[in-house]
């Protein structure tokens, strides 16, 4: 896809095996034709690294037993104006069977990586607790304790969960997403474009509605 500010986004992937039973993958996003370069070498290079593209499967990533798959992926949560939000997940196949999923915005000025949980200012706290919060209400559980948990403020909130809090541009605002194990089964709650600006403290010249 064409960005506004230059220069266009591809997708790429990557296939290996060793036998049939060990395995990666990874599929990523990378930009292309940005006006400056380093920028552009920057923000491939950071999307790269996290999902290990490059290395190549050797028999000791394998498990003698079982299968064994790597899984990574990057996908592009929106493009607006001077930057693009990323969403990584990589997976650690075999014994572990560990993911982990984080988000980050890139300044395609730049080329800086920023992850927007650094600038949640209290307001925006007190609003991602209180959608979640009602989202959770919503939900039917058995357990009140975690419901009492869930809407006790922000830190009990966070605490309340099981897996990765992180914070997502989107096409409309900004998204505070919970991982699968959590109370809300993987949804997320939406800091729309209006409430972005007192949600968080960014750094001077990073806009994440598109508008500068």
């Amino acid at each position: 896809m064409q960005l506004r500010a230059g220069g266009r986004v591809l997708s790429k992937k990557d296939e290996q095996a060793i036998g049939k039973n060990c395995s990666a993958y990874r599929e990523w996003i990378e930009v292309d034709g940005l006006p400056n370069a380093k920028a552009e070498t920057l923000i491939n290079g950071a999307i790269r690294r996290e999902l290990t593209v490059g290395k190549k499967l050797t028999a000791e990533d394998c498990s003698d037993e079982g299968n064994t798959s790597y899984i990574n992926g990057a996908t592009l949560s929106a493009a607006r104006g001077k930057v693009i939000g990323v969403e990584t997940s990589v997976y650690f196949g075999g014994g572990t069977g560990r993911g982990v999923t984080d988000c980050a915005v890139f300044d395609l000025t730049t080329g800086r990586r920023y992850n927007l949980k650094n600038f949640l200012t209290p307001t925006g706290k007190a609003l991602v607790a209180k959608k979640y919060c009602d989202a959770f209400l919503h939900h039917e559980a058995d357990d009140s304790d975690e419901t009492s948990l869930s809407c006790g403020g922000y830190d009990a909130f966070e605490s309340s969960l099981n897996n990765g809090l992180r914070y997502c541009l989107g096409d409309k605002g900004v998204w505070a997403l919970f991982g699968r194990a959590d109370p809300v089964e993987g949804r997320g709650v939406l800091i729309a474009d209006p409430e972005v600006a007192a949600s968080f403290k960014l750094p001077a010249g990073l806009a994440l509605t598109g508008k500068d």
